[in-house]
């Protein structure tokens, strides 16, 4: 009885690009100031205006994301929506929506953040926090 092996084999390649590793932090944390606890109310903070039937007059300031990165590269920033008992917040970048490209020119970019709270009930008086999540991609 006759055997034949065949053997086939290819040489495969890759391709990668080298980059500095990001990072990023938050240098000034978003301040809504006092809310009316109501029920539907709504308080949005953008970089130099806030507005909504929930917001009282108080002291008030958007945040700012600091991103270190490659010189020249293209980045792409998400914010995620969170919802907890009784509140939805809607963090929102500086174009008003929670996705934006940018460039790091420098090497170093802050982003300006602000966002949306609306009260879905009455909650306990008091102050409360909010923990959202900042994505940050080379593209």
């Amino acid at each position: 009885m006759l055997t034949t092996f065949l053997l086939a084999s290819i040489i495969g390649q890759t391709s990668f690009n080298l980059v500095v590793p990001l990072q990023i932090a938050e240098t000034q944390t978003i301040n809504l100031g006092h809310i009316s606890n109501l029920e539907s109310a709504r308080c949005r903070v953008a970089s130099n205006l806030r507005s909504g039937d929930a917001c009282v007059e108080s002291e008030w300031g958007s945040g700012v994301i600091r991103i270190t990165g490659g010189i020249d590269e293209s980045i792409m920033m998400r914010v995620s929506t969170v919802s907890a008992d009784g509140i939805s917040f809607i963090p929102l970048l500086s174009n008003g929506t929670q996705s934006d490209m940018y460039l790091i020119q420098d090497g170093v970019l802050d982003v300006s953040i602000g966002g949306e709270l609306t009260l879905l009930k009455s909650l306990a008086l008091g102050q409360y926090k909010i923990s959202y999540m900042v994505e940050v991609n080379y593209q």
